[in-house]
């Protein structure tokens, strides 16, 4: 097919996007078991950042080749007076580009439809219960239903049942609310809307679910370790309300992008064994990690000046110019 100079800047980006995402995104898939086992012996709050830098990785190092790399040297070498022919390679790339994101955006807004619906509920039979020594103050919602989530994305909250205030003792219910309260500090809900958000290898699939679990369990371990500070008795109230929230049944349903406190998969018995088992933490792996995360950096840089050499975006556009034919 013929087309003019915007149309194969817009077919270029996205089959661009889509082959440079779908080949980072397969090394990363190969690499998730590994990087989980070695997250393992680290804090999981470096573990779960670390994750999620993995997760979007991909996404990051294909949008960096577009406004690096392919935009420049599109607009820099290719004439925007012709109409030129798209191979049939070339499109389908961008097909499945454009899909990809697609994907991505309406599982997003989905989510986004859902939460606002369920925290427009809150916001209209709950009421507000303030604690002096925890910011935001505390929604409480006039059901007996075992809910204690995080709510939004930009403007997080913690939200709370009836039922939940009834059934948790002091120290229970202090604990919980810390632990929920740790998933604000620390942008777990806008965290977990990048991973909603970011490509997958190919549309509508879910490449990435092993890691985006495993992220979603370090989380949680984080969250726990924040609120308990290592300490033993508060760590024995957090697993008691984690079991006592857990007998009252099933949690109403929640968005993807509501942080619930008791998890409703099997996530339940690791969270109870590093509370109440808690773990010696490698040094040296911690040390390796941090390494490898500066080299990456690093590289990242060195990549960005090898970029803004004009041979480099002469090459690209070569390169290009084999994908459009």
């Amino acid at each position: 097919m013929s087309a003019s100079y915007d149309v194969r800047l817009v077919c270029l980006c996205l089959a661009s996007f889509f082959l440079v995402n779908a080949a980072v995104g397969a090394v990363v898939h190969l690499l998730s078991s590994f990087a989980i086992r070695r997250a393992e012996q680290v804090p999981a709050r470096l573990a779960e950042r670390l994750l999620l830098a993995l997760r979007l990785f991909p996404a990051a190092v294909a949008l960096f080749f577009l406004s690096a790399l392919c935009v420049p040297s599109y607009i820099s070498f290719e004439p925007d007076f012709t109409r030129e022919r798209m191979g049939f390679l070339c499109v389908l790339a961008a097909f499945l580009g454009a899909a990809v994101w697609i994907s991505s955006i309406a599982r997003s807004v989905k989510a986004i439809v859902q939460t606002r619906r369920q925290a427009g509920a809150c916001n209209r039979d709950g009421a507000k219960l303030k604690f002096a020594d925890r910011v935001p103050p505390v929604s409480i919602v006039e059901i007996e239903a075992p809910l204690l989530a995080v709510a939004g994305v930009f403007h997080p909250r913690v939200v709370v049942s009836r039922g939940i205030l009834r059934k948790l003792s002091p120290d229970q219910l202090s604990v919980a609310l810390s632990h929920e309260i740790a998933h604000v500090r620390s942008l777990d809900n806008l965290k977990r809307f990048a991973l909603l958000i970011a490509p997958d290898v190919l549309p509508f699939s879910r490449s990435f679910a092993k890691l985006d679990e495993s992220w979603k369990n370090f989380a949680e371990w984080a969250a726990d370790r924040d609120a308990t500070g290592g300490n033993a008795l508060a760590s024995v109230s957090l697993a008691e309300a984690l079991l006592m929230v857990t007998r009252m049944g099933a949690a109403r349903q929640v968005s993807p992008l509501l942080t619930p406190f008791a998890p409703a998969d099997q996530g339940l018995a690791p969270r109870l064994d590093r509370l109440l088992s808690p773990r010696s933490e490698s040094t040296a792996s911690h040390r390796a990690l941090v390494g490898v995360f500066s080299v990456a950096i690093a590289a990242a840089c060195l990549l960005a000046l090898f970029a803004s050499r004009p041979e480099t975006l002469l090459f690209v556009h070569q390169l290009l110019e084999r994908l459009v034919g």
